[in-house]
């Protein structure tokens, strides 16, 4: 997905489907040791994201 910024076009995936970020580290050429940044609206959707030990 392509979104407009105040530059630039982003290029997004949604952070829930790991197809979607496994399409979006190819498309940057990255690989998970050098992630992309996540934004979130809501400091309850973190959770959702890390890994907690």
């Amino acid at each position: 997905m392509l979104l407009p910024t105040d530059t630039v076009y982003g290029v997004a995936a949604d952070a829930f489907s790991p197809t979607a970020v496994t399409a979006l580290l190819a498309a940057k050429n990255r690989g998970r040791g050098m992630p992309v940044p996540v934004l979130i609206g809501e400091a309850s959707t973190l959770a959702g994201l890390v890994l907690q030990p």
